[in-house]
């Protein structure tokens, strides 16, 4: 498994969870996330005002919910979701965090994109901010994050994949460790090929409430035009011995796909 961003430039960075058996990746700005039982939830949204370089106007990004997570081997991580709530398409999102300790001061700045190239009016996000320091990791008694766009760089893509989850569900690994499986494919509906087509997941709770969430290339990566590529997702979910309830929690999955050419088609 491992994390893209748009524009495909791939620096995959191999971490291990500590006890999980097996090997994560990250990209060089955004990392693997997990859910833990170490949660922060917002008990409301945070909207940030943020500039969109190319315009005068200010563009709101709702940051809808954001957990922290403690995944063990002094590695913190905070995942959340994001949306659009211009009425305008934007690109390159980065969410920023501020970290504090039980004193209420400053111990570190983090940030990570969404990881959607572009987002549409109204489309969510999801985003991942990665912190390997266990100093920092044990001291951190609370967090603010704030929404920006990090360029004015638009490819305003047509929207041309069709996206179909046909399963998902508790799977077991070879080490017997509880993974989170989707299965499912994309159609590229468009006249070009779809290159470096990578598909995102969004976990959620029976109440809506976003858990976590994960992406993957599909099989094989360039979808010619007119025809499909199926791809497959495996993750842990939550904090370390609490995989199981984390898994269990999940009741729904939305996958999006984007590529070098094209966003996928949003569902009515």
């Amino acid at each position: 498994m491992y994390l893209q961003y748009d524009l495909q430039f791939e620096v995959r960075l191999p971490f291990l969870i500590e006890g999980r058996n097996r090997e994560k990746y990250m990209t060089i700005m955004l990392t693997v996330t997990v859910t833990t039982a170490l949660l922060i939830l917002l008990s409301s949204p945070i909207t940030s005002m943020v500039q969109q370089q190319s315009s005068d106007n200010a563009i709101p990004i709702t940051i809808l919910s954001h957990s922290l997570i403690d995944a063990g081997s002094g590695i913190t991580l905070i995942i959340g979701e994001v949306r659009n709530d211009s009425p305008e398409k934007i690109g390159w999102v980065q969410v920023s965090g501020t970290l504090y300790d039980s004193a209420g001061e400053l111990i570190h700045l983090a940030e990570g994109p969404v990881q959607l190239g572009e987002l549409r009016p109204g489309e969510k996000g999801p985003f991942g901010i990665y912190i390997n320091d266990a100093t920092v990791s044990e001291s951190i008694a609370n967090y603010t994050l704030s929404a920006r766009l990090d360029s004015d760089f638009l490819l305003d893509k047509p929207a041309a994949l069709k996206v179909l989850v046909d399963a998902y569900g508790m799977v077991e690994s070879e080490a017997g460790l509880p993974l989170f499986q989707v299965t499912g494919n994309v159609t590229n509906s468009g006249s070009l090929a779809a290159q470096s087509v990578y598909v995102i997941a969004s976990f959620y709770d029976q109440a809506g409430n976003f858990i976590d969430f994960d992406t993957t290339v599909t099989s094989p990566s360039t979808i010619p035009a007119g025809q499909s590529a199926t791809f497959t997702i495996v993750t842990v979910v939550g904090d370390y011995g609490n995989w199981t309830g984390e898994i269990q929690r999940i009741a729904s999955v939305d996958a999006t796909a984007e590529s070098s050419e094209y966003l996928a088609i949003m569902a009515p």
